[in-house]
């Protein structure tokens, strides 16, 4: 795809020239030391995804004031005792040809600490999706930011940084202080929107003041907090503008969302790819300045668009950097089939980062464990391994071990892989769930496992085949009460309790052939008649119109 591609142009940005237009955006991944000191998994995160081809990586969020961590194991930018550790990230990125800018922010209202740190914000007002309260800051509160975010932009200069970056965006004080809603003053610092401007555009002439002409300043910008009592992307155009205006920022990567919308600051599955492209379009032609896009951008056509149509200056992605740091590289060498898919499930990078856990995710073992899990090696004394079973896991383990130079036989009864993953795959909102096995699957392929679809691994065929190791990945069952007694297990307690309470509800549930699994329902060996009952313990799922975006038009915006 490299030919006459744009993705492959170069970017030049106040004397940088950024290699390509891959930007790594800035996401906390909870690989910080406990203080919030940079660490070698840290460095070994960032190194990897700039050996994977990114011209940029946005490193963050890096507090710049001790009330302003989110958590104890923020990043400690102010603290100039953490500027060696620093040293360290931009070290292992710088010799892999990428370059890199660190994202300052303080965190406001916002915290995951329990209980928080005292949380500053522009009004005496809790977030309305959190339970903490705030503190309106005073003079010396609204001094102390600007100083520091003008005394973190030094520490990263002297760290090795080619930029810093300040959030302006879905979360933090920055944010707050510019929206109406939340900004609720009327001093100086609020009750206009020039007012409300009044702060950020301090922090970023105190900025330039301390850094010099010559070093980038980018803005993460939140164009719409898709609340329905925040503002909307006319205001955040608005913002955007004004901070132009102010001739300190060199670069805007666009945003939305917030903790009240928390589904619009990391959008998963259920909403549409490239459904936030109108908004890039949209601060791309209201400012001379350049712009990264955002926003579910997975495909590398689509990003492709996004820049042949001028839209944006470069692209941003997190999660599907994630799931394949080497992406970039793929792309370039024309390796697209083997591109491991971010299905934007939310479960392993943010659920568990949210819960101040280090960042893993569900495609890629490697993620958050770099140091641990890097390169495969080749295996010293190459065997024959049987798999039986193709859903996630089986298809998995051949992967693996075909990388490894194992010579790897692959059973799955179905006529197709992929297990019970096809099967959530058929949800609403869910399809992308299924592009995990479909890559596992064309890798296997790619990779020459034999897989036999459509054949049980009896012990007769695995017999015949004389393997050296076998591995069972047959997945799990249902449970069905007075039905399912193979091999004489007997249920979990907890589910026969379940089963009883059903039972309750609707009496002889238990041995009824009218009751069916969604499991048969899903997969067709079952159809479901003109009358249903759903019988749901969980209840997640309710019957409700997506948010407005999901209908808005994707592509280049009118405007």
């Amino acid at each position: 795809m490299a030919g006459d591609s744009l993705l492959w142009t170069p970017f030049r940005l106040r004397g940088l020239e950024l290699r390509n237009r891959f930007v790594l955006l800035a996401h906390w991944n909870g690989l910080d030391a406990p203080d919030g000191t940079p660490t070698e998994d840290l460095a070994a995160y960032y190194a990897t995804r700039a050996r994977g081809g990114a011209g940029l990586i946005v490193t963050g969020s890096h507090a710049m004031h001790p009330v302003g961590q989110m958590s104890p194991n923020y990043g400690r930018a102010w603290d100039r005792e953490a500027i060696p550790a620093y040293r360290r990230i931009v070290d292992a990125v710088h010799p892999h040809g990428a370059h890199v800018f660190a994202q300052l922010s303080h965190a406001g209202h916002t915290s995951l600490s329990h209980p928080p740190r005292e949380l500053w914000a522009p009004s005496q007002m809790p977030e309305p999706y959190s339970r903490y309260n705030t503190v309106e800051m005073g003079p010396a509160e609204l001094k102390a930011v600007i100083e520091g975010f003008a005394a973190s932009a030094v520490n990263m200069r002297e760290a090795g940084y080619d930029g810093v970056e300040i959030k302006v965006g879905h979360d933090g004080l920055l944010r707050s202080f510019v929206s109406p809603f939340f900004n609720r003053r009327q001093d100086a610092y609020g009750g206009s929107f020039e007012n409300r401007m009044r702060l950020p555009l301090e922090v970023l002439a105190a900025m330039r003041d301390a850094v010099g002409p010559d070093w980038p300043i980018s803005v993460r910008l939140c164009l719409h907090e898709y609340t329905p009592f925040g503002y909307g992307l006319d205001y955040g155009l608005e913002v955007g503008r004004a901070l132009a205006a102010s001739g300190h920022v060199d670069l805007f990567s666009s945003d939305a969302g917030s903790f009240s919308s928390f589904w619009m600051e990391v959008p998963p599955a259920a909403v549409p790819q490239l459904a936030f492209n109108d908004l890039n379009a949209a601060l791309r032609r209201a400012t001379p300045l350049p712009v990264v896009a955002f926003g579910r951008i997975k495909k590398p056509a689509d990003a492709e668009r996004i820049l042949q149509e001028g839209d944006a200056d470069l692209i941003g992605m997190a999660r599907p950097l994630i799931a394949d740091p080497e992406l970039p590289n793929k792309v370039r060498e024309g390796r697209l089939r083997e591109v491991r898919p971010c299905i934007a499930c939310n479960d392993a990078c943010i659920l568990q980062v949210m819960q101040r856990d280090p960042i893993r995710c569900v495609s890629n073992p490697a993620a958050g464990r770099e140091l641990q899990r890097g390169a495969l090696s080749p295996a010293a004394m190459p065997r024959h391994v049987v798999v039986a079973g193709g859903g996630p896991a089986g298809l998995s383990a051949a992967v693996t071990l075909a990388r490894r130079g194992h010579r790897v036989t692959l059973f799955e009864r179905e006529n197709e892989p992929g297990g019970l993953i096809r099967l959530a795959a058929r949800q609403p909102l869910h399809a992308e769930i299924g592009e995990s096995v479909l890559h596992l699957a064309s890798e296997a392929e790619r990779l020459g496992v034999d897989v036999r679809l459509g054949e049980e691994a009896s012990s007769d065929a695995i017999e015949t085949l004389g393997p050296d190791a076998t591995i069972i990945a047959t997945g799990s069952r249902l449970y069905m009460p007075g039905r399912d007694t193979r091999d004489g297990a007997s249920p979990p307690v907890a589910t026969e309790g379940l089963w009883a309470s059903m039972g309750g509800l609707v009496p002889g549930v238990a041995n009824d052939s009218r009751v069916v699994s969604t499991d048969d329902v899903m997969s067709g060996h079952v159809e479901a008649g003109q009358g249903v009952v759903v019988l749901d313990r969980n209840a997640h799922w309710r019957r409700a119109a997506p948010p407005s975006i999901c209908s808005r038009r994707v592509g280049r915006s009118s405007s």
